[in-house]
């Protein structure tokens, strides 16, 4: 926080320290994270990068997912302007990468098909869907050469806004094989839904 808002920054509320707490805990994989519109739910999902940044070991890519292309865009605005108030001790330039994606194909972009990934890279779910359907070995290696951390999708109520269980949705059941801590974020979700998810 202090490296974004700078050294007065504080947590929003104990409930945010909590799930920061819980992101930055490696011994605990998978989590829900319930934080209300403007309850601090985007600097979660920097959490590890800026760690990594702030220690000098940063490698391992970020995945953001968000519900619908349109809020990629909103999503990639958000992390870039906490990206750029970013305070370090040095006067390196800021070097964390952040790319997005709105579609994927059988046939990765170049920026993920090597070893120098996105630090962190939003996805809009159809984009995420294709990554895990058409390149699930490649999201393994990633994982177990340390080039996957983490796997967070946003505004997961929306994932039945459409009555229904969207079918980009349906890929998530395979993600937890890959073996990446993966962070569920909601506004607005009930416990009771969290629970069946």
């Amino acid at each position: 926080l202090k490296m974004v808002f700078g050294s007065d920054a504080n947590f929003r509320s104990g409930k945010q320290k909590d799930a920061m707490l819980s992101v930055l805990n490696k011994r605990n994989n998978h989590r829900a994270i319930l934080l209300g519109c403007g309850a601090g739910k985007t600097i979660l999902a920097l959490a590890s990068t800026l760690e990594a940044h702030m220690r000098g070991t940063m490698k391992s890519m970020t995945i953001l997912v968000a519900p619908h292309i349109n809020l990629v865009g909103h999503q990639i605005g958000q992390i870039k302007s906490l990206l750029h108030n970013v305070h370090t001790s040095s006067d390196e330039v800021n070097n964390i990468s952040v790319e997005h994606f709105t579609t994927l194909g059988n046939i990765l972009p170049p920026s993920l098909d090597g070893e120098h990934l996105p630090h962190i890279a939003v996805m809009s779910i159809m984009a995420f869907s294709s990554l895990v359907k058409f390149h699930h070995n490649k999201m393994q290696w990633w994982y177990d050469h340390g080039f996957l951390g983490h796997l967070f999708l946003d505004e997961i109520q929306l994932m039945t806004s459409e009555g229904t269980i969207r079918k980009e949705y349906e890929c998530l059941s395979t993600i937890a094989s890959v073996g990446a801590p993966v962070t569920l974020l909601s506004g607005s979700l009930s416990k009771g839904i969290l629970g069946v998810l």
